[in-house]
């Protein structure tokens, strides 16, 4: 569940879509509930075999309201990965508290990696301000699963719920993939040979049209896609079996077409995927 509810970022104009846009003439009083909580639960308890590295998650849970109740309030959960025991922690770490707090921008600003608290007090400032006079509740989950703990490889899927207002909840994830002994953010460049693009595009635009039956030669479009082509995303992560391609809801469909995940065998790419890069460990 944590792939859709709990994937820099192209995903800001689709998760503010729905929030208000202009203030109310009067605010909401409401009353912070006695429910705040950060907290560490350790995923694992020191480094363990074949390259993987000690996380924790750091959870944060408050309702600013009385939710318990549904009069109109603001929850706010989040689990946010952390690596802990090496020397890259504090970069990777950075990013993916980067990564939960992008989910909680607003318009143009920018995530900032500052602690959960402050951002939910920023969050709740702005539903008193925004809410009207009957507001409906705002709610914001996001959460993190581990896809790939492995060979100096760490796959984090960043995903997240926000809801304020509006016909619907809006959904989107964030895949991060990062080499755990330098702390970088593996980009594709990182991982396939010079010139793979092309190839790449269509192994991925194949993979779609099988998904959704879509025969070749018939327009994408007719199926309900945006565009005829898929963009090549580096909303990626490598997994145990291959690379995990993510497009979130708005980005290249409709949002009742949801999440369209592309899961790429390496057998399909092996020959693609450079045999010193980050990804050879991982090979067949």
């Amino acid at each position: 569940m944590l792939r859709i509810l709990f994937s820099l970022f192209i995903l800001v104009g689709c998760l503010s879509a729905c929030r208000p846009t202009s203030a109310p003439n009067s605010t909401t009083q409401l009353t912070i509930a006695d429910s705040s909580q950060t907290e560490i639960q350790a995923l694992a308890a020191k480094p363990i075999a074949n390259g993987a590295v000690a996380l924790d998650s750091i959870v944060f849970s408050k309702d600013y309201g009385n939710c318990a109740n549904e009069n109109p309030c603001l929850r706010v959960r989040t689990s946010t990965i952390q690596v802990k025991g090496t020397a890259a922690a504090d970069a990777i770490n950075s990013t993916l508290r980067l990564s939960t707090a992008y989910f909680f921008v607003l318009g143009e600003e920018k995530a900032t990696d500052k602690p959960m608290e402050q951002i939910g007090e920023q969050l709740h400032r702005e539903f008193l301000e925004l809410g009207g006079e009957s507001p409906m509740s705002w709610e914001y989950e996001v959460g993190s699963t581990v896809l790939l703990n492995a060979h100096n490889l760490l796959s984090i899927d960043v995903g997240g719920m926000t809801y304020a207002g509006g016909a619907h909840p809006n959904h989107a994830n964030t895949l991060l993939c990062f080499d755990t002994q330098s702390g970088k953010q593996l980009t594709l460049a990182d991982i396939m040979k010079p010139n793979y693009q092309a190839r790449l595009t269509q192994i991925v635009e194949n993979k779609i049209r099988t998904l959704y039956e879509i025969p070749a030669g018939i327009a994408l479009t007719e199926h309900g896609f945006f565009e005829d082509k898929i963009a090549l995303t580096e909303n990626f992560a490598l997994t145990p079996k291959g690379i995990t391609f993510h497009y979130s809801p708005y980005e290249v469909a409709p949002y009742a077409m949801g999440h369209i995940v592309v899961d790429i065998p390496f057998a399909h790419i092996k020959d693609l995927i450079k045999p010193d890069g980050a990804a050879a460990p991982l090979l067949p």
